[in-house]
């Protein structure tokens, strides 16, 4: 499988589609080089433009080998689905679907996995569907950028449809907006790259849920042992473990409103707090298993600083245990 093109990749596939149709001799011809340029644009397998004859009420298409001539007068499939609806059909398990139907979605026999099904329309007019298919050889899913990717051949593929039914003059008006194009495939792009950076902060959210769960549930049991627990040292220890539990918890939190407000905050958030009892307590929470370890280990503050201090907690805690 070919890796995703740049943008100045997308607008050289596209603009060698377009030299080739105007050299083209036949339809056939022409159909082929539609063919690659889907395969091209979108990583895709295997692709078809079927246009659609109004008239006769049939989605076709005109190869040397094996023409497509498939009715709508009695839509099936999943092609029968995107041709009632007009609208945008993406299976990632194919063979999963309610309303798959081999003869009409799979005509080849081929071993599919996944399919895209994209009617092309001039105003509400259908124009034909375009149809991509990836095997099991591609593990890519279809997402909303291939469809995104399609949209944007929509003018291309209209004219190139009229040159299909006859119209050869139409090649004469196959000129490419490369600034317009190269725009819009950029912005493609960028979409697809703030949603894959969604798809990885819903991954760090769901993972952090998973963390703050059982850290809530550890807090709440020390408080319980603590009131069992008459021995001075043993308490210390409860008090610290606790201190640490508060503090996954603290960290979860500023974690999941970073998730819920998609980018990072960069301003620190300032509060008052006692130094001497802010960075004892960091202190403490590693007393434990330094004992464990029979490490001796001593902790000096400056007697000059100043008793009160105004400090980002969580920033400074997270350096300070981190070092």
């Amino acid at each position: 499988m070919k890796t995703r093109g740049n943008t100045s990749n997308l607008i050289n596939i596209l603009t060698n589609a377009m030299d080739s149709i105007s050299k083209a001799e036949d339809n056939y011809s022409i159909n082929n080089i539609i063919k690659e340029l889907l395969i091209d644009f979108t990583q895709s397998e295997f692709a078809t433009f079927l246009l659609y004859d109004h008239k006769k009420q049939i989605l076709y298409t005109q190869k040397e080998r094996n023409s497509i001539s498939i009715s709508m007068a009695n839509p099936q499939g999943l092609l029968g689905n995107a041709y009632l609806a007009k609208q945008v059909g993406l299976y990632n398990h194919i063979a999963s679907e309610k309303y798959y139907l081999p003869e009409v979605d799979n005509p080849t026999n081929s071993r599919i996995k996944s399919q895209l099904l994209m009617p092309i329309l001039d105003k509400d007019n259908l124009i034909g569907i375009v149809r991509l298919s990836r095997s099991i050889r591609y593990p890519n899913n279809y997402t909303r950028y291939d469809v995104d990717l399609i949209k944007s051949l929509t003018p291309f593929l209209i004219k190139i449809s009229l040159i299909l039914g006859g119209k050869k003059e139409s090649c004469m008006n196959l000129k490419l907006n490369s600034s317009k194009m190269n725009q819009e495939i950029s912005q493609i792009e960028n979409k697809s790259e703030e949603k894959s950076d969604d798809d990885n902060m819903l991954f760090i959210s769901n993972i952090v849920h998973d963390i703050r769960t059982p850290a809530n549930s550890l807090y709440g049991f020390l408080e319980l042992i603590e009131t069992q627990i008459e021995d001075k040292r043993l308490r210390e220890y409860i008090q610290n473990a606790k201190e640490s539990a508060s503090f996954i918890n603290t960290l979860t939190d500023s974690l999941l409103d970073k998730a819920k407000d998609k980018y990072v905050d960069n301003e620190s958030s300032l509060e008052e707090v006692n130094s001497i009892k802010f960075f004892s307590q960091i202190a403490n929470s590693f007393s434990a298993n330094m004992f464990n370890k029979e490490i001796d280990y001593l902790i000096y503050l400056d007697p000059y600083l100043p008793k009160k201090i105004m400090i980002d907690k969580i920033k400074l805690k997270r350096i300070i245990i981190n070092l």
